[in-house]
């Protein structure tokens, strides 16, 4: 996959770290005598040690169109502001927002915010494996349509004001279909380091000469390799005539390769969180508590294995919240009562974003058993969780406790009853002896005596 190879990738891992940079008070002839020495796409401009700026080729294409002053500063005339990343960003990232922005040259940054290096579309398609140009089917899908030839003997000057105006970064030249040459951005710096004075040349005097050109049938991995090769940015494609039928341009296929990269990234986040949900199923169907998920508008959305086997209901027998109520509390007040007061933990839950507070209901089963449950759960947005605790067990064994207490608490009663009659029936054989004249026989519970 495109994704596992590159996703991971720093793109800090496949920059230029030599980078050619200009001071932003440097003058733009300093710039230009730059370009064409090193033969450069790009120079960074610093101020303070921290990239301000940037100037390509497109910027010097554009000048000569309008007009320069050699000595004016490079900050007069530098692209900002400056589309920057830093070195640690992924490839794919990179590579998309290179696209989305319609730049060829991303500046990278370190923490500190100082110039880490430059990636170009060179550098992308260098590190693309050629499987993903397998991938394309057709070199069609990739290249740019035959446009409109230029004739060679047109002047210069109008061959490069239309490219400025039409943002291209290449023109090819021919008559009848049949493509001569070809101008690109690259063509600029070496004809302005040279002095050449655009508005007394052709188009055909300075055009690029034979052309490098494909077959349409050629395989686009093959088209690939042969751009990385001749370190070439475009490559004239024909057909078996030897018609232009157009362009197969570097900027063309990182575009294409962007797409793919979006379609794999949204693919993968796709089995990512079909993955994250299974492994959300398979944990809520282990736990031990029945659950109950509602939506929106009441509908239960789900009901793990342990609900259907502690209650018997299944989603079929549970659509909506309205079928749970009925089903679970068939008496009508005892079902308003606690519609009631889980509606008022529900809210509460809400407005405090703690659980909703579990409460003692009496539940029928599927089966008409009356199961004792703890119910709470938790809100999710709109939607909740509803736990449920069988306590069926404790309550019972409980109400068996409390039995037992009764039960002894009656029995200590009837004791006590029967030792207050036992000590009455003493008190008045006391009582009988004493008018008798014979000495009590019981003593008091406060005077112990020997016959006590």
């Amino acid at each position: 996959m495109i994704r596992s190879a590159l996703n991971d990738l720093p793109i800090g891992h496949i920059a230029s770290r030599s980078v050619l940079t200009l001071q932003a008070r440097d003058s733009l002839s300093h710039a230009i005598d730059v370009f064409s020495a090193h033969q450069a796409s790009c120079l960074v401009v610093l101020e303070q040690n921290q990239p301000v700026g940037i100037i390509t080729e497109r910027d010097l294409l554009r000048l000569a169109c309008s007009g320069y002053d050699h000595t004016r500063p490079v900050r007069a005339v530098m692209s900002t502001p400056l589309v920057s990343a830093r070195q640690d960003m992924d490839f794919a990232t990179a590579q998309t927002l290179m696209s989305k922005r319609g730049v060829r040259h991303l500046v990278l940054i370190d923490a500190q915010g100082e110039l880490f290096g430059v990636v170009t579309e060179t550098d992308f398609r260098r590190h693309v494996s050629h499987d993903l140009f397998d991938a394309i089917e057709h070199l069609g899908i990739v290249m740019e349509a035959a446009g409109e030839l230029i004739p060679p003997d047109t002047p210069l000057e109008h061959v490069l004001e239309l490219m400025a105006a039409r943002r291209l970064d290449h023109v090819v030249l021919g008559t009848q279909g049949i493509a001569q040459g070809i101008i690109t951005e690259r063509d600029v710096p070496r004809w302005l380091a040279a002095g050449l004075d655009i508005t007394q040349h052709r188009a055909a005097q300075v055009m690029s000469q034979p052309l490098r050109t494909l077959q349409l049938h050629t395989p686009v991995a093959e088209a690939a390799r042969i751009l990385t090769e001749t370190r070439l940015r475009h490559l004239v494609v024909q057909d078996a005539q030897g018609h232009f039928v157009g362009v197969l341009s570097q900027h063309r296929m990182l575009e294409r390769l962007s797409a793919a990269l979006l379609e794999e990234n949204h693919q993968h986040l796709t089995r990512q969180a079909h993955a994250n949900r299974q492994r959300f199923l398979d944990f809520v169907e282990r736990l031990p508590l029945p659950l109950c998920h509602v939506g929106p508008d009441g509908g239960v959305l789900y009901l793990n294995h342990r609900f259907s086997l502690v209650l018997g209901y299944t989603l079929d027998d549970l659509p909506h919240q309205t079928a749970w109520w009925m089903r679970a509390f068939p008496d009508p007040g005892h079902r308003q009562q606690v519609q009631n007061a889980w509606q008022s933990a529900l809210d509460a839950a809400r407005d405090s974003g703690e659980p909703i507070e579990p409460r003692v209901c009496h539940i029928r089963t599927r089966q008409g058993e009356e199961r004792i449950m703890e119910v709470g759960g938790v809100v999710l947005g709109a939607e909740w969780l509803m736990t449920l605790q069988d306590v069926s067990e404790t309550y019972r064994a409980h109400a068996q406790l409390q039995e037992q207490l009764d039960e002894l608490q009656r029995w200590q009663a009837v004791m006590l009853d029967r030792e207050d009659r036992v000590l009455a029936l003493k008190q008045e054989v006391n009582a009988l002896l004493a008018r008798l004249g014979e000495a009590p026989r019981y003593a008091s519970p406060e005077t112990p005596s020997e016959n006590a």
